[in-house]
C-alpha cells in the first residue's frame, strides 16, 4: 500500500512538473496578453494563408483585446503583437512550448489563449474574427476591462 501511494505521488509531482515547464515560456503572457496560435504543416497551406490575412484586416480590434498572434509553419514560427504591450521578449520563445499545446496530427489548427494561461478555443477550421471577438468580449476579465474603460 505503501509503495503504491509513493508511486502516484511520484506520478502526480511528475505531471506538474511537466505542466509547468511546457507553460513557463508562453507565460510571459499570462495576465497580460491574450494569445492566438495559427498552425500548419505547410506555410503555403490556404487555410493557414486565409487565417492571417484576417488578422492583418483587423488590427485596431486584436490590439483592443490584448492579442499577440504565433503563426507556427512546421518547426518554425512568427510573432506578431497585436497587443498595447509590445515590451516582451515572446519572440524567443522555445518551438516545444508552443507545439505540446498543439494535436500534431492536425494540418491546420487555431488556438485561443486567455489571459489566465488557458485554452479557451480550439478549432481546426477558420476563425471567424467575429467568431473571435465575441469569444474574448464574452470572457470575465474582458468584461471588466471593458467597464473599466
Amino acid at each position: 500500500m505503501g509503495n503504491r501511494i509513493v508511486s502516484i505521488l511520484v506520478l502526480v509531482f511528475t505531471f506538474m512538473l511537466t505542466q509547468n515547464t511546457a507553460g513557463q515560456d508562453l507565460g510571459i503572457h499570462q495576465w497580460k496578453q491574450r494569445i492566438v496560435i495559427v498552425k500548419s504543416s505547410e506555410a503555403n497551406n490556404p487555410l493557414f494563408q486565409k487565417q492571417l490575412e484576417q488578422f492583418k484586416e483587423a488590427e485596431d480590434g486584436l490590439k483592443e483585446r490584448k492579442l499577440v498572434l504565433y503563426a507556427v509553419q512546421g518547426s518554425t514560427s512568427d510573432f506578431v503583437d497585436y497587443s498595447a504591450d509590445s515590451n516582451n521578449n515572446a519572440g524567443q520563445l522555445k518551438q516545444e512550448s508552443i507545439q505540446r499545446l498543439l494535436k500534431t496530427s492536425e494540418d491546420f489548427e487555431v488556438l485561443l489563449i486567455g489571459l489566465d494561461g488557458g485554452v479557451k478555443l480550439r478549432q481546426t477550421e477558420i476563425l471567424k474574427l467575429e467568431e473571435l471577438f465575441r469569444t474574448i468580449d464574452a470572457m470575465p476579465m474582458r468584461r471588466s476591462e471593458r467597464k473599466n474603460k
